[in-house]
Order: structure tokens, then sequence, then C-alpha cells
């Protein structure tokens, strides 16, 4: 079955979790602005819906 959210999670380097949203899933490819106010600094980012998980790193200028 199908995933009915995509849960976002923000962390810093340390591993605190500093931003979570849980956003609708849809089938296909998606595109959506999300809006993180967060100081500089380097943050991981990741998209889990059901078992699937992709992670990145993102740099805030």
């Amino acid at each position: 079955t199908e995933a009915a959210s995509v849960q976002l999670e923000v962390r810093d380097l340390l591993g605190r979790l500093v931003d979570q949203q849980s956003l609708p899933a849809a089938s296909g490819l998606q595109g959506r602005d999300i809006s993180l106010d967060l100081p500089a600094g380097t943050y991981l980012l990741s998209l889990r819906s059901g078992d699937q998980l992709w992670s990145q790193r993102v740099i805030v200028k």
C-alpha cells in the first residue's frame, strides 16, 4: 500500500532534531517548496515514506 504522508526531518550535525513536518504523499514525481526558518549552518534533511528513506546534507547560508 502507498504511504498517506511523507515525513520530513531536519537535524543539525550533532543529530538534534530542529524541524519536523508531515507532508501529503502523492504518486509520481513531485515538487514542493517548504519553509524552514533555520540559522546558517549544515543540516541533514531526511524524507521518509513507508519503508523508503532519502537523506541529503544541506547548507543554509
